[in-house]
């Protein structure tokens, strides 16, 4: 019996029944018989015996009867298998012991994937992390053999190698593949993946890619600028107040998160300031500005 253990419907399946005559009289009329059972539903279609039947079967002589079809329900099954012949000198009929053999029928395997980021948002350059999730909705198992990361194409992003490598999954298992990408492109990057194998009775392909990507916004990094502007004082008397208005500008994309004000006189003797007003910290989003005094 070959395979021997499991199958997946669709599969083809080969049944062989090795018969050898260890008497010592020629064997007539020599035939085969297989038959199947199953408690659960299983089945197959199996057509044969090749060949037929055999005329003449000599002492210490061996012929080989074979079946095969495709495996048509999930179940198990149970194969019981015979021979029989007419003893060529007696004429009296020859009946062989009985064999057993059994296999396991399975539903195809059926990959399911998903894909997570660690981030809604990243600067550019700035590494994000990526998850996709498979699972082996199917019963038999499935060989994985190569997971791809993908990204939004006219984009300028590397992706490391998936972590860990691929194995097989057993039916209803999961598993999680890790990779973090970066990009040198501004813009929404949408991250995702394909995980690929095979079925690991039938060798039939299997792919799988998430129905939805992961949507990371890339955003220029924060860039701060700021100016000084002594609300158009341009002499004051000794112990004169002088305030000072600051304007900070974030040129970048993504949100500043303004720390300290920090007022820089020469020489440093020369005057005492106050704090800024609104005191820090705040946040300051790509492209606004805000006022200080």
């Amino acid at each position: 019996l070959a395979p021997a253990v499991g199958v997946t419907v669709g599969q083809p399946v080969v049944v062989q029944v090795a018969v050898t005559n260890r008497g010592f009289a020629s064997a007539w009329d020599v035939t085969a018989l297989v038959t199947a059972s199953s408690t659960d539903g299983g089945a197959l279609n199996l057509a044969g015996p090749s060949p037929a039947s055999a005329a003449t079967l000599d002492p210490g002589a061996a012929l080989t009867f074979t079946w095969s079809g495709p495996a048509a329900s999930p179940g198990h099954v149970a194969l019981s298998v015979a021979a029989a012949a007419t003893d060529a000198f007696s004429g009296a009929p020859l009946t062989s012991a009985a064999g057993a053999g059994a296999l396991t029928v399975q539903l195809p395997a059926g990959l399911v994937a998903t894909v997570s980021a660690d981030r809604s948002s990243a600067d550019t350059r700035q590494a994000v992390g990526v998850t996709l999730a498979v699972t082996n909705g199917g019963d038999a198992p499935a060989r994985l053999t190569a997971v791809l990361p993908s990204f939004s194409p006219g984009f300028d992003a590397t992706c490391s190698a998936p972590d860990p490598p691929p194995r097989v999954l057993e039916s209803g298992a999961s598993t999680a593949f890790t990779w973090a990408c970066t990009s040198a492109t501004a813009g929404a990057l949408a991250l995702s993946g394909t995980v690929s194998g095979a079925d690991a009775n039938s060798g039939a392909q299997l792919f799988a890619d998430p129905a939805a990507p992961a949507t990371v916004t890339i955003q220029l990094p924060p860039a701060l600028a700021a100016s000084v502007d002594a609300a158009g004082v341009g002499t004051a008397s000794l112990g004169q107040p002088v305030v000072l208005n600051v304007a900070v500008s974030n040129a970048g994309g993504a949100v500043a998160t303004v720390t300290r004000v920090a007022p820089e006189v020469a020489p440093a003797s020369a005057a005492v300031c106050g704090a800024a007003t609104p005191s820090p910290p705040y946040p300051l989003a790509g492209g606004a500005s805000s006022s200080l005094r």
